[in-house]
């Protein structure tokens, strides 16, 4: 069993210098390199509101079927809409979107417009 450490943390929890000792502390820690979370290709600051102990990014594969007509109480046309997934069996049948346009579209609606309280737990 692993001693306990503390991750590191400190005044700008978003600047270079603190995400590049948090990917040593993951590589020391874990003794596996982090090859493809370190080259961080957005402003790090920007994710203040959405994500605490920012370390890197990680890739994951992307697909844009469609075009897929929307048939939605806002959105109304033809889009491209991004899938990530490392399920490949969920892009490709969106990805023969012809037959739901065939079809007449995807009509979309909000069911429920809520935004979960986030949790005081801390790990």
């Amino acid at each position: 069993m692993r001693a306990s450490c503390a991750f590191p943390d400190q005044a700008d929890n978003y600047s270079d210098e603190i995400i590049q000792k948090r990917q040593r502390f993951v590589e020391q820690y874990t003794g596996k390199p982090l090859h493809q979370h370190q080259t961080v290709l957005f402003d790090a600051q920007s994710t203040q509101v959405n994500i605490e102990n920012f370390t890197g990014i990680a890739q994951i594969h992307l697909a844009s079927p469609g075009p897929l007509r929307i048939n939605g109480e806002h959105p109304q046309g033809d889009f491209l809409i991004p899938l990530a997934t490392s399920e490949e069996h969920w892009s490709l049948p969106i990805t023969w979107g012809e037959t739901v346009n065939l079809c007449g579209g995807v009509k979309c609606t909000v069911v429920q417009d809520v935004m979960p309280a986030r949790s005081s737990l801390r790990l």
